[in-house]
């Protein structure tokens, strides 16, 4: 097998490198479709698992330009073979995280997804009091085999104008009793439409609003299609709707 090679760079030594290289780069790029990829450990190990199939291909490649025998180079194709299955199932088990964020027509923007995605009819409530400028978030945990999505509506208030939209919320929705959550300052929980399951999905989405009394800020979430509905509300708060992002 003709390793990775150093030194000057005539023809063969470029040819030869570019072997090696070139299927590392292919499988890493692919891997990083899709616009919103952050800096997390989730990332790192999903990235690291491509690049280790790019490096599987690059000794395949290796191994059939070799001057081996054929039963030679055939068992080490086979190894290689062996190798891209294992690094691809450790991929398909590795998850790749993206979060994006905006603030131009947030409001229309969560309504148009809970159009689509929410499995019962869904409103905000009347808007009372002043609000600062609202964000939109989008985050998304994807799986090899699924895609679970959390898109966000963080709205920012004064006081008063925060007091108003509370007392609107309880006007507007029915919240499940037993679904609730905190992290630091902010309170989360479940919006109730009667068909919700004991983890509070609606088919696969549910809708939780999270209040925030010291910094006046209500948030809706609505997460479509979570893997594991055997987790705790702040459990899944944490990991499919990307609240340390939107937080941070």
């Amino acid at each position: 097998m003709e390793a990775f090679q150093y030194g000057k760079p005539d023809g063969v030594a470029i040819k030869n490198n570019i072997y090696w290289v070139l299927p590392v780069l292919i499988f890493l790029i692919s891997g990083m479709r899709g616009p919103g990829m952050v800096f997390d450990p989730a990332n790192f190990s999903f990235l690291l698992t491509r690049a280790l199939c790019g490096l599987a291909v690059s000794a395949a490649i290796a191994v059939i330009r070799s001057k081996s025998n054929t039963g030679t180079r055939l068992a080490g194709i086979f190894g290689c073979v062996i190798l891209f299955m294992i690094f691809s199932f450790m991929g398909v088990l590795s998850p790749k995280i993206m979060h994006m964020s905006s603030a131009a027509n947030s409001r229309e923007a969560f309504l148009a997804k809970a159009s689509v995605l929410y499995s019962a009819p869904f409103s905000l409530p009347p808007e009372a009091g002043s609000a600062k400028p609202a964000e939109f978030h989008t985050f998304t945990y994807d799986l090899y085999l699924s895609e679970t999505h959390a898109f966000t509506l963080l709205r920012h208030y004064d006081e008063a104008g925060y007091n108003a939209a509370v007392a609107g919320l309880d006007n507007s929705y029915a919240f499940m009793s037993d679904l609730n959550a905190s992290a630091g300052n902010d309170r989360f929980r479940v919006i109730r439409t009667g068909y919700e399951d004991k983890n509070g999905l609606n088919e696969k989405s549910m809708m939780i609003v999270m209040t925030n009394n010291t910094d006046h800020d209500i948030a809706y979430i609505l997460l479509f299609n979570p893997p594991d509905r055997t987790l705790n509300l702040s459990e899944t708060i944490e990991r499919y709707c990307g609240w340390r992002y939107i937080r941070k």
